[in-house]
């Protein structure tokens, strides 16, 4: 197939993906014919048969540039691709999700318009049921603070993909390498910072396949705590551009909070030192509590999280849920 400058680079982190959702994945992306995009798989240390199927694609397809990379995770994966890309827009799909057949077309028909960013819907599969994600009703130009705005208040997908943004945002910008959860949206919420032109497309093009174990195994990790570090870095960025912006942060960083509640509370490994430091990063947000917009339940239990201690707010929890 004959090389061309590409309108578009697709970025995919692959780490000892599963076979099957890889090529699945692979395909979805292959299966559109233009030449004016090109995919580079970044294979992230992978000790099974993602590289050689990284590799294989490449061989067969003109479009594939595969980065073989010693494994640093996520962010230092989707860097390295940032590094190496030609596009003039960017777009992230995971190993393991795939697109529909018509969104690289549409998406090369946006561009010719330049916006900076745009959005589009996905498909969540979980493994007992699939779920829609259509935040976006119409198509339309919005500007870039409108959808900063909906992003923060959780009417935009909470990632880095299922958009489209320019590269020349992104120029000297990167993922932060030391953020091991949260770092996505910190890293997108800086490219929209830098947006002017945003345009909303009404089409469920990404299918974002969800694995999901049983709540009795999973395990609490630190890691749960830089979620609080990338609320932070959003905070400081966000209100320095948008100082009123105070109630739509406090709605962000509110709806992290109970995330980080929410993976204790279904931990198996939960200690005193964990809980010590949820509450006093819940006791630092009590602001934020206060004035968001959550329902008077969740901000409710947060405080008692923060202020008493977990063991009451699970007991309310159980209550509430009439277990």
């Amino acid at each position: 197939m004959k090389k061309c400058n590409p309108v578009i680079t697709i970025i995919s982190p692959v780490y000892k993906t599963d076979s099957k959702l890889l090529i699945q994945s692979i395909d979805s992306i292959l299966m559109n014919p233009s030449l004016e995009f090109e995919l580079i798989l970044v294979d992230d240390g992978s000790e099974n048969i993602s590289a050689v199927l990284c590799d294989e694609y490449a061989e067969k397809d003109d479009r594939v540039l595969v980065i073989h990379k010693k494994n640093g995770g996520t962010s230092t994966a989707r860097n390295a691709g940032l590094a190496q890309a030609k596009g003039e827009y960017i777009c992230f799909i995971d190993s393991d999700d795939y697109i529909e057949c018509e969104l690289i077309s549409k998406l090369l028909y946006i561009a010719k318009d330049s916006p900076d960013i745009v959005f589009f819907n996905a498909t969540a599969h979980y493994t007992d049921k699939i779920e829609r994600w259509d935040y976006i009703t119409k198509d339309e130009n919005v500007s870039a603070e409108e959808a900063l705005k909906r992003f923060l208040t959780g009417r935009l997908i909470p990632s880095c993909w299922a958009k489209m943004f320019r590269r020349e945002l992104t120029k000297n910008m990167y993922l932060n390498e030391k953020l091991l959860r949260g770092q996505d949206e910190e890293y997108f919420i800086r490219v929209l910072l830098c947006a002017h032109k945003v345009y909303f497309m009404n089409y469920n093009g990404y299918h974002y396949v969800v694995h999901t174990g049983s709540a009795t195994k999973i395990q609490f990790s630190e890691k749960v705590f830089c979620i609080d570090d990338a609320l932070g870095m959003v905070k400081e960025n966000v209100l320095e551009k948008y100082p009123y912006f105070k109630r739509e942060i406090s709605d962000y960083i509110v709806t992290g909070l109970l995330l980080m509640a929410q993976q204790y509370d279904n931990s198996t490994n939960k200690t005193r030192k964990d809980e010590n430091k949820l509450k006093k990063i819940f006791k630092s947000h009590f602001k934020d509590i206060c004035i968001c917009k959550v329902s008077l339940k969740r901000k409710c239990g947060l405080l008692i999280f923060g202020i008493i201690g977990y063991n009451v707010y699970h007991n309310i929890n159980k209550l509430v849920r009439g277990k």
